[in-house]
């Protein structure tokens, strides 16, 4: 049995190393002595899950009744029948699902990077910076907390690691350097990448990975141009749209905002 004291610090220590948890919490039981309300089972995402104010008995006959392969999308209430004579009775357990912050990855500090930068930050999310300019990679330009990199372009995910939290947005001054970090990336998972620039632009960077041999899959997964159509024209409302489209593609409506991107560029 883990010390009652040290969930949160093992929790806090995962969530850094961008592990996924599922937190299940005893909110009332059947056996009050032997499950007390208030006990948990931290389950990190491929690791053995470690049960704090159960006994060892207690904590095996529980965990193997949690949703491990299973974890809800949403808090849920679950209500377990625990087997055998020795722990028979019905336990109630909180369970939810603890993921990491998106990790917003910005290739090319210019102008419209560093209001992203803020707008992402003011939603928690983790925020990483790439360009290859010194005078453009300088942390002064972004709020704190933000991975600043100065890296050739073509390096990029050797500086950032990628998962399937990462939200790739890709800024840079010229479609090359978008088609080079396009191209470096592929093998990767993350949950959005948006590519910036008029649809010549955008045709240009996509056309010359195709004719590379890039993964067609991999190339349709890619929103561009990048962001929600909102009509606008500066660099605070086009990093907006940007931080728009990431929010509803991580909520799951990503088709819905292919659908309207694509009525707005088709009415143009």
């Amino acid at each position: 049995m883990a010390p009652a004291t040290s969930f949160a610090r093992l929790i806090a220590g995962l969530l850094g190393r961008r592990r996924s948890v599922l937190l299940c919490t005893v909110v009332q039981s059947a056996m009050p002595v032997k499950v007390p309300a208030g006990a948990k089972v931290v389950c990190p995402d491929g690791e053995a899950p470690r049960a704090f104010g159960l006994d060892a008995n207690m904590a095996r006959a529980l965990i193997g009744q949690l949703p491990l392969t299973d974890p809800p999308d949403r808090p849920a209430v679950r209500r377990i029948e625990l087997p055998g004579e020795e722990f028979a009775g019905q336990v109630e357990v909180y369970c939810e699902y603890l993921r990491p912050p998106v990790h917003c990855v910005i290739v090319g500090a210019g102008h419209i990077a560093r209001p992203l930068a803020r707008m992402a930050a003011a939603l928690g999310w983790a925020t990483s910076v790439a360009d290859d300019r010194p005078d453009y990679a300088a942390p002064a330009f972004f709020p704190e907390g933000t991975a600043v990199h100065c890296v050739p372009f073509g390096q990029v995910w050797t500086q950032i690691a990628v998962d399937r939290l990462t939200a790739v947005v890709l800024v840079t001054r010229g479609h090359r350097h978008d088609a080079e970090c396009l191209a470096a990336l592929q093998g990767e998972e993350p949950f959005y990448v948006g590519l910036i620039g008029s649809q010549r632009r955008v045709h240009a960077a996509l056309s010359e990975l195709r004719s590379a041999g890039a993964d067609a899959d991999f190339l349709e997964r890619v929103y561009a141009p990048v962001g929600l159509p909102l009509a606008g024209d500066t660099p605070g409302e086009i990093a907006l749209s940007v931080v728009a489209e990431i929010a509803a593609v991580k909520r799951g409506r990503g088709p819905w905002a292919r659908e309207q991107k694509s009525d707005y560029y088709r009415r143009r």
